[in-house]
């Protein structure tokens, strides 16, 4: 059941009194996840990803498992997560099961290893590589107490994508990157440790680019990245930001201005919305218009817009081309959407492989969707739209 009181908040995630519950989208999460499976969850900045993941791990504690979220996002060392995880398992696991478990000189070697991450010993930090041969030393034994814990711990790490493109970019070489990959993979399979993998970017762009194996991921399923509102959902979540903030000339005729307004109805984009709303006292339709023209799109849309030319900037001349066909045929299209039988026109210059390429990259960064029964392909988003909209080029052939 939705909330009829919100508190307003915009600028991260959020949890509590301030989230807008998402059961659709939280719900399969959490159940994947108890059955051990393993989820990525990649997508855009600012659709709600980061706040599921705070609801999925409060739901995950509610069933007594012990989340363990690691935002990565700055990093371009594994330390943390490492840490984070070793910490987590009971004490006697790894102070005595796990070091009694290896043989001879590997347990002083793992002491050593423990003691270094956590900062015990000598100050200089250990190489990227290092940690990964200690990782690949420990894996075996590591194992066997994953399994131990019997499915009661679940590893979180959120903005994977940028760890990877840090290491790569820090120097590590590719196969050592796909080495820690395969580690993970690992711990989820031998391990039973299930994951959820998150990040603003998708993994095509590494494996086409950076060299990084996708059989690293087979493993995980991938939910839909998480959709704006219904209509009917975001009319109620801005009657209860109103209720939240005591502002009952808030009424149905400002909300359906707001509703009109807004490119799409992300959480994220009604909370900024509202509180420019509030703070300006819009209190007709034409006033909020207004205020959307002066405060609201200015900032709001031009951070998504800047996240899909971004995107864009990573496809070769080929790609670029392609993709803006596809865009215009959706632009054109009175129905919103192009059948299979468009899609070989638009890609008749491009091999097989390419046109894959191309369709896996424009799904992972969130640009259109394709029915994968049909082969009909649609926008992901109104917003997708409206930045398609704003281009100048959008009706060049």
């Amino acid at each position: 059941m939705q909330p009829t009181k919100l508190k307003r908040f915009y600028g991260g995630p959020v949890s509590g009194e301030s989230f807008w519950p998402r059961p659709d989208l939280t719900e399969p999460m959490v159940g994947t996840l108890l059955a051990e499976e393993s989820i990525g969850l990649f997508g855009l900045r600012r659709t709600g990803k980061s706040s599921a993941l705070l609801e999925v791990q409060r739901a995950l504690k509610a069933a007594g498992r012990t989340p363990i979220y690691v935002d990565v996002q700055g990093s371009d060392r594994i330390e943390p997560i490492l840490t984070a995880l070793l910490g987590a398992i009971p004490q006697d696991h790894i102070g005595h099961k796990l070091t009694t478990a290896l043989s001879g000189p590997k347990v002083n070697r793992v002491i050593d290893f423990l003691n270094r991450i956590r900062g015990k010993d000598r100050p200089a930090p250990l190489s990227p590589l290092e940690v990964l041969h200690h990782v690949e030393l420990m894996k075996g034994d590591l194992v066997q107490v994953l399994v131990a814990q019997r499915g009661a711990l679940v590893l979180m790490i959120d903005e994977l994508p940028y760890l990877i493109i840090h290491m790569l970019d820090g120097g590590m070489k590719v196969p050592e990157v796909n080495s820690f990959l395969a580690t993970l993979r690992s711990w989820r399979q031998d391990g039973h440790l299930p994951m959820l993998l998150s990040g603003s970017m998708g993994l095509q762009h590494l494996v086409r680019e950076r060299g990084i194996a996708r059989e690293n991921f087979n493993d995980l399923v991938f939910p839909p990245t998480p959709p704006p509102l219904t209509s009917v959902e975001a009319k109620l979540m801005l009657r209860a930001l109103a209720v939240g903030a005591d502002c009952d000339w808030i009424d149905d005729p400002v909300i359906d201005a707001i509703l009109t307004e807004t490119a799409a109805n992300y959480p994220s984009f009604l909370q900024f919305a509202f509180g420019r709303i509030k703070d300006h006292n819009a209190r007709t339709p034409s006033e909020v218009s207004r205020i959307f023209e002066l405060h609201v799109r200015p900032g709001l849309d031009k951070d998504f817009y800047n996240q899909f030319d971004t995107r864009m900037a990573r496809y070769d001349a080929a790609m670029v081309s392609a993709a803006r066909a596809i865009f215009r045929g959706l632009d054109n299209s009175d129905a919103g959407t192009i059948g299979a039988s468009e899609l070989d026109n638009v890609f008749a210059n491009l091999e097989p492989s390419a046109r894959d390429n191309l369709l896996i990259s424009l799904v992972e960064d969130g640009f259109i969707f394709v029915d994968t029964k049909t082969g009909a392909v649609t926008f992901s988003s109104p917003l997708v739209h409206a930045w398609w909209q704003a281009k100048p080029y959008r009706r060049k052939s």
